[in-house]
């Protein structure tokens, strides 16, 4: 592994080199993590946020507050009573999330969007020019999977760049 300056920003990266293909250096400056805020979701978090400090890249951290839509009320899900209130406890625990994996990784933040959570999500790893998204998968019913689908495989068929996929229920390859 090797430390070199990125000439964009003028911060150290780390390249790791790919065993078997020598030559060939991974870059990882920004990483996109999607969460739900939801106890499923922390495995995905901290996925992220060791591979952001083992690249010494910047970690976002993205909750999307979802419109409602027909389709989720005629399945059984609620429709939240009051928008706004459902923002800022969004906020609020998405912040604490935060202040957790900054004990970790200082280089962090948040962001918290309203709209089409597959459609945000894409949107702002382009924005931001993600070099990998980490998604944590849950273990939906497979009614709802298959009347909406799965979140993970919309988000890969649109993403501009490499998606991890990190399951509830599998082994960990990180320490």
């Amino acid at each position: 592994m090797t430390k070199t300056i990125d000439p964009k920003h003028g911060a150290p990266s780390t390249r790791a080199q790919i065993p078997g293909l020598p030559g060939f250096p991974v870059t990882v400056k920004h990483i996109l993590v999607p969460t739900d805020l939801s106890e499923d979701s922390r495995k995905g978090l901290r996925y992220a946020t060791r591979l952001a400090r083992h690249f010494n890249a910047r970690l976002t951290v993205l909750h999307v507050v979802d419109r409602p839509d027909v389709l989720d009320y005629l399945i059984g899900e609620s429709l939240p009573e009051d928008p706004r209130r459902e923002l800022q406890a969004a906020e609020q625990r998405l912040d604490s999330f935060v202040e957790e994996l900054k004990q970790q990784h200082q280089d962090v933040d948040a962001t918290v969007v309203v709209g089409n959570v597959c459609s945000q999500i894409v949107d702002l790893a382009n924005l931001l020019e993600s070099d990998l998204i980490v998604v944590s998968t849950h273990n939906y019913s497979w009614f709802k999977r298959l009347m909406t689908g799965s979140d993970a495989e919309k988000i890969a068929r649109h993403a501009p760049c490499p998606i991890l996929i990190v399951h509830q229920r599998e082994h960990d390859f990180i320490v």
